[in-house]
This record gives C-alpha cells, sequence and structure tokens, in this order.
C-alpha cells in the first residue's frame, strides 16, 4: 500500500499503523532496517524514546541515515545510561557524538540537544560545589554509591531539566502511541532517590548528607508536589527529613536556609 499511494498524508498514515504493528508484534528492529519503509522522522523518533533497546540506541547514533535521527538516538541513550545507572557505559557512548558530523540545532530539535552533557557545575547551588558531569559521571563509574557525586548527579538533572521528552512529538500518532506507551517511561529522572542513597548511608560526609536532606525536602516546596521524580513520599516522613536536618546538621547552612517543610 506505501508503494502504491502517492498521497503524502495516506502514506504517513500507512507507516505510523506498521510501525505499530511491528512494535506490538516485537519486531522492533524491522523499522530500524535498512529497506525499512518507514522513514517518517518523527515516528522513528517515538520508537527509539520509547521502547528502542540500549544496542539499537547505539547503533542509530553511530550510523543512522541522518544527523537527526543520530541525535536523537545518542541524546536518549545517554539519558538513559544516566536515569539506569549505567555510568561507565555513559563514559563510552558520550565518544559517539563523533558521528553527528553536524550539530542539530533550532526549536524542533531543543529537547535532545547534546550540548545538555556539556554540563560543568557551575549551575549547582550555591555554596555546594560540584565539578563536571563528566567529572560526576566518572566517580560514579568507579562507585555508584559515592554520596558527593549523588548530589551533584542530581543537581544536573535539576539544573538542566535534562530528560526524554515523551510530549513534544506525540501528537497525531493515536495507533503507534497505543503501541508505545509504557507504564514507567524511560528516561525520567529521580533525583529524590538520589537524595535518599544519601541520607540513609552510613558513610556520607555531613556535607552531603545535610544537603541530600535539604533537597530531598525541597523537592516538595512550595506545592507540596513531588517536583524530583519517583514515587511521592507523605509528610511524615518529610517532617523526619526536617527534624533530622535541623538537629544533627544545625550549623549546616542548609539548616539555616530552610524554615519549613511541605
Amino acid at each position: 500500500m506505501l508503494k502504491l499511494s502517492q498521497d503524502a498524508e495516506q502514506q504517513q498514515y500507512v507507516q505510523a499503523k506498521l510501525a505499530a504493528t511491528l512494535v506490538f508484534s516485537g519486531d522492533t528492529e524491522a523499522i530500524f532496517a535498512a529497506d525499512s519503509a518507514i522513514t517518517n522522522l518523527r515516528f522513528r523518533s517515538r520508537v527509539l524514546k520509547t521502547v528502542a533497546s540500549p544496542e539499537r540506541l547505539r547503533q542509530q547514533a553511530s550510523q543512522g541515515p541522518n544527523n537527526e535521527e543520530r541525535t536523537i538516538a545518542l541524546h536518549t541513550l545517554l539519558v538513559r545510561d544516566l536515569t539506569e545507572n549505567r555510568f561507565s557505559d555513559w563514559l563510552k557512548d558520550r565518544k559517539l557524538a563523533s558521528a553527528i558530523t553536524h550539530p542539530v540545532l533550532g526549536k524542533a530539535f531543543d529537547d535532545v540537544n547534546l550540548s545538555a552533557f556539556d554540563w560543568n557545575g557551575d549551575a549547582a547551588e550555591n555554596g555546594y560545589v560540584c565539578r563536571s558531569l563528566n567529572e560526576t559521571v566518572h566517580v560514579l563509574s568507579q562507585n555508584a554509591n559515592d554520596a558527593h557525586a549523588l548530589n551533584c548527579l542530581g543537581e544536573f538533572f535539576r539544573t538542566s531539566n535534562t530528560h526524554v521528552d515523551l510530549w513534544k512529538d506525540s501528537g497525531g500518532n493515536d495507533v503507534l502511541e497505543m503501541a508505545i506507551h509504557r507504564k514507567a517511561p524511560y528516561g525520567q529522572f529521580d533525583r529524590q532517590a538520589y537524595y535518599q542513597q544519601v541520607i540513609a548511608s552510613p558513610k556520607a560526609e555531613p556535607e552531603d548528607k545535610s544537603y541530600a536532606l535539604y533537597r530531598a525536602i525541597m523537592c516538595y516546596a512550595p506545592s507540596g508536589m513531588n517536583e524530583c521524580g519517583g514515587a511521592d513520599v507523605d509528610k511524615a516522613q518529610r517532617k523526619s527529613w526536617f527534624s533530622q536536618l535541623k538537629t544533627q546538621y544545625p550549623g549546616s547552612p542548609w539548616a539555616q536556609k530552610l524554615k519549613y517543610y511541605w
């Protein structure tokens, strides 16, 4: 039908249906085959962002048909490496940027801007010093429980809001959207989990634990809604964090700065 149809709108409809059928049948790889009939970048992007494996993302990042698809694949892969704690992989995968011969810029692609990963730490909270994202991830590749690095990874996500954007190009693909839907989408950060990990760590330094307590409480400021990702914690737990910060670290700048919990 794709070959027979000369109507552009009908071509796109059939491509979306075919992509959905392949996803439903578990044959996602066929979408990216060299002779694939699915050429629409938006449909290919939706599949890359939602159901593609890390191996497929690596392949498209290095061998995709154009810089746009390579950029989408690499951005998705790098976010997933971080949010899925594959820190050693992130350090290797970042080198795939060399396959992108011309940076993809403009509003249409601002959600996959690879320059986000050039974060140098300067945007971190005043008074809490972080090294660059590259240095932070290097530390985590050696020790995934390093309290300071976990807090700084949280700072990267807090200040850059880097994530896999599933909303920007989601319209008009109802059948495909049904096929790629996941209850827990890939590439969504959970800063609260980092803070909870530091709070629970007996090896965390006071500077890092007090900051994690401060940030965990601030996840709910000022609306009481969780803005850090992950499962909500109840108000009793937030009160407990506040009390711990005030009683165990009263001299810290974070205890002095925080007047309320939410």
